[in-house]
C-alpha cells in the first residue's frame, strides 16, 4: 500500500487515518453517533485513550506521543500502528455500547466480562498493575486483537511486531484461533517480522 518511507508519516496522514477508521467501524458496527476526535497531552507512553461519559463519547490522541515512539520508523511502521490504535479505540467505543445496549450483539458471557472489566478493571500502575496485567483485562485483549487484526487485514499484510512483547503476540495469537480457528486464512498475519 504505501512504499517504505522515513520521517513523511505527518499529522494529517494521522487524523486522515484515525477519521477513516472511526467512521469504518462505526459503519461496521452499526452505531451512529461519532465519538468527540480531540488532540490531548496524554500521560507519557499513551498515543490515545476512549472516554465514555453518560452516552457522550471520546477519543483522545496525543501526536507528539506517536511521533515519540514511532518517529523513527518506516510510513509503513507508523501508518499501521495509527490504524491498531484507532481501530483499537474503536473496540473499546463498541465494548461501551454494548454494555449498555438493550440487546447486545455479543454473548452474555462476554457482555458480563466486559461490564466487569469496564466497571472493576486494574488501573496501569496502581496496586502493583503491570503493562502486561493491564493488557490481559477482557477489554483490553480483544480491543488489541481487534486493532491489531483490523490493520493486518485493512493493509493486507502481517504487522511489525517489533513493538509488541512476544509472549503477548501468543497471547493475541491464541485468542485469535480461539475465536477463528487454527485453519484460518488470516493466521499469517502474527507471522513475526518487521516491515
Amino acid at each position: 500500500m504505501s512504499k517504505l518511507r522515513y520521517g513523511q508519516f505527518k499529522k494529517k496522514d494521522y487524523n486522515r487515518i484515525l477519521n477513516v477508521v472511526v467512521d469504518f467501524c462505526l459503519e461496521k458496527f452499526g452505531y451512529k453517533i461519532r465519538p468527540y476526535i480531540r488532540e490531548a497531552k496524554l500521560d507519557d507512553g499513551e498515543m490515545m485513550l476512549f472516554c465514555d461519559s453518560n452516552k457522550h463519547y471520546a477519543i483522545f490522541y496525543d501526536w507528539q506521543q506517536f511521533k515519540k515512539l514511532f518517529g523513527k520508523s518506516s510510513y509503513a511502521t507508523q501508518e499501521v500502528y495509527a490504524m491498531a490504535t484507532a481501530a483499537h479505540e474503536m473496540r473499546h467505543y463498541y465494548q461501551v455500547r454494548q454494555i449498555y445496549a438493550k440487546v447486545p450483539h455479543e454473548s452474555k458471557e462476554t457482555i458480563a466480562q466486559w461490564r466487569d472489566n469496564h466497571f472493576n478493571g486494574k488501573v496501569l500502575g496502581e496496586n502493583g498493575c503491570t503493562l502486561l496485567d493491564f493488557f490481559m483485562q477482557p477489554m483490553e485483549l480483544d480491543a488489541e486483537l481487534y486493532g491489531y487484526y483490523f490493520a493486518a487485514k485493512m493493509l493486507d499484510r502481517s504487522i511489525d511486531v517489533s513493538n509488541i512483547n512476544n509472549g503477548y503476540l501468543d497471547v493475541l495469537k491464541s485468542k485469535f484461533i480461539e475465536i477463528y480457528g487454527e485453519d484460518h486464512e488470516d493466521l499469517y498475519i502474527f507471522d513475526v517480522k518487521s516491515n
